[in-house]
């Protein structure tokens, strides 16, 4: 077990809902020696270990996802690019282990993941992500192996879908904050303030 490496920034941080002690960080930084990824703690964050296995090397996470009925399985986006060009080659893993080993949930390469996830709590099949490109916001039904494209808006920064109702979703980015409430078709534009 190891501390991250104090030159890595965490990017995401994500507590097991069924064992409070285990912790999942995606971390990311500049410097592609550092052996930026995953890290995983199960003693509440007193010490760390790299769940890389998979990924590849230098890796960017950018965000997590865990299945509230599995908690095996785990998604997340990552990177294995420095600088600007991270964001521009960001690709879906899944794990079934807790994180030992990963595997790329999709290689068809028509489409570059933004980096954000967002999981359906009542259908953990069920996700979103963000996209870099004119895909917009892309829906997965069957846990990542093939994508709708095109939902709502490009330029989307962070997700979130409604605890009680899992066909409402939010997406916050350059237009402000949107909301569907039917899963991506419809889309209403809520402004702060």
């Amino acid at each position: 077990m190891l501390d991250p490496p104090a030159s890595v920034g965490p990017c995401e941080v994500l507590v097991d809902p069924h064992s409070p002690g285990t912790i999942y960080a995606g971390t990311a930084g500049d410097d592609p020696v550092t052996g930026q990824g995953p890290y995983k703690s199960t003693d509440g964050g007193r010490s760390w270990a790299v769940i890389d296995s998979g990924l590849g090397r230098s890796t960017d996470v950018w965000d997590i996802e865990i299945d509230p009925r599995r908690p095996a399985t785990l998604y997340l986006t990552a990177s294995h690019y420095p600088g600007e060009m991270r964001l521009l080659h960001v690709r879906l893993f899944k794990s079934i282990n807790r994180g030992r080993t990963w595997r790329e949930t999709d290689r068809s390469r028509d489409y570059l993941f933004g980096g954000m996830l967002a999981m359906s709590p009542s259908r953990p099949t069920t996700l979103y992500a963000t996209a870099v490109n004119d895909f917009g916001i892309m829906k997965s039904t069957d846990g990542g192996r093939t994508w709708l494209r095109g939902l709502l808006y490009k330029g989307v920064t962070a997700l979130a879908i409604d605890l009680r109702r899992a066909g409402t979703v939010y997406a916050a980015g350059f237009k402000g904050v949107l909301r569907t409430t039917n899963g991506g078709r419809l889309v209403e534009v809520r402004r702060p303030g």
